[in-house]
């Protein structure tokens, strides 16, 4: 297995991390203003009949690279987590649009402006978690894909198609890549869902618990501990030192003012669904599907996701490669300065491993 171990600053050309303090006025200024310049919306509807709201971004100009030429670098696509929404990945986006990549996003099933099966906008709720990887394909297929190749006839050669997927949206990669193998040139997951924490109860116990719980009528109920969304949210002291307020309440008032983004509590069938799901992705006939080159970004004090479907996955897959960011929680990208300092450099030079 190789293993990286993030624990100092990193440098990189031509990238400077925005500092957390005054984070949301910086937001404002600077980053929402030049990514509105560029954004494209698009609704796409699947074979099926779902909508799924998607956002593609393309510069003007592209910073130079190495030979002087100023072209996109490639595209990348985001996956994004459970109960997340696309315009989370604001300062993300901005980070990649500087960087010379485009960039395409898109609200997953059942989140944010895309299809839900469920009237209560803060239930997450699916019926199969391969709906999610149904939905991705169509985005890849109908709006990546051609945005790609329209790209490459400016660029005249071929353009690398990266997969960034967080958390839920890293589970949902998975899947994808033992499914369209050769798709992506490559795929990042940041602490991706490979397990999942269960509160008290026994992992044999709780997943009895949950199916009796949907079996019984309580698909669409919110699982116990969850709730609505109620626009109160007191930032935990043990995560300072882990996770940047700033960053954190900027995003909480986005979910605020969006009854849209106001997704919160997982319900019985989505977490039956997500362990259904994290079993299949660890069975040995789905990680020997996955032959992309694969970078593994680990939160070392992750409280979200279990740390050893990471070690299980990485050990399994020779395309894999393990990156543990020290001192880091959940949301590497909503880290504190040093930890988003530390991992965005090193989610480039990946990157120019496969930019011709």
């Amino acid at each position: 297995m190789h293993k990286t171990i993030l624990n100092a600053e990193q440098k990189y050309p031509g990238f400077e991390a925005l500092k957390d303090t005054d984070f949301a006025e910086t937001m404002q200024s600077l980053v929402v203003p030049f990514l509105n310049k560029f954004c494209k919306k698009q609704e796409l509807t699947t074979k099926d009949g779902k909508k799924i709201q998607c956002e593609i971004f393309v510069p003007e100009t592209f910073p130079a690279g190495a030979d002087g030429k100023k072209e996109c670098r490639g595209l990348v696509v985001v996956f994004h987590g459970f109960c997340e929404f696309s315009r989370k990945y604001d300062e993300f986006t901005y980070c990649l649009l500087k960087q010379g990549y485009a960039l395409c996003r898109f609200d997953q099933y059942g989140h944010g402006f895309s299809h839900r099966d469920c009237e209560d906008l803060s239930k997450v709720y699916i019926k199969r978690f391969q709906t999610y990887v149904d939905c991705a394909y169509e985005v890849v297929e109908q709006v990546a894909r051609p945005l790609a190749a329209e790209l490459e006839k400016k660029r005249q050669k071929k353009l690398p198609l990266f997969l960034f997927g967080h958390s839920m949206g890293g589970a949902v990669g998975a899947l994808f890549l033992a499914r369209h193998p050769g798709l992506f040139t490559a795929a990042v997951f940041s602490a991706p869902m490979f397990g999942l924490y269960v509160g008290g109860l026994p992992k044999i116990g709780a997943h009895l618990y949950i199916k009796l719980a949907r079996f019984f009528g309580g698909e669409k109920s919110y699982i116990s501990g969850h709730g609505a969304f109620d626009g109160t949210y007191r930032f935990p002291d043990h995560k300072k030192q882990t996770c940047s307020q700033h960053r954190f309440l900027y995003h909480f008032g986005q979910r605020k003012a969006e009854v849209r983004f106001q997704t919160w509590g997982a319900t019985y069938a989505w977490l039956d669904e997500s362990f259904n799901a994290i079993k299949k992705i660890l069975k040995k006939r789905t990680m020997a599907a996955i032959t992309d080159p694969v970078l593994l970004f680990q939160a070392e004090k992750d409280d979200t996701v279990p740390l050893e479907g990471h070690i299980r996955f990485a050990e399994s897959v020779p395309s894999v490669r393990l990156v543990i960011c020290e001192g880091a929680n959940h949301e590497l990208y909503n880290g504190t300065n040093e930890t988003v300092a530390r991992w965005y450099p090193e989610l480039f030079r990946f990157f120019d491993e496969f930019t011709p």
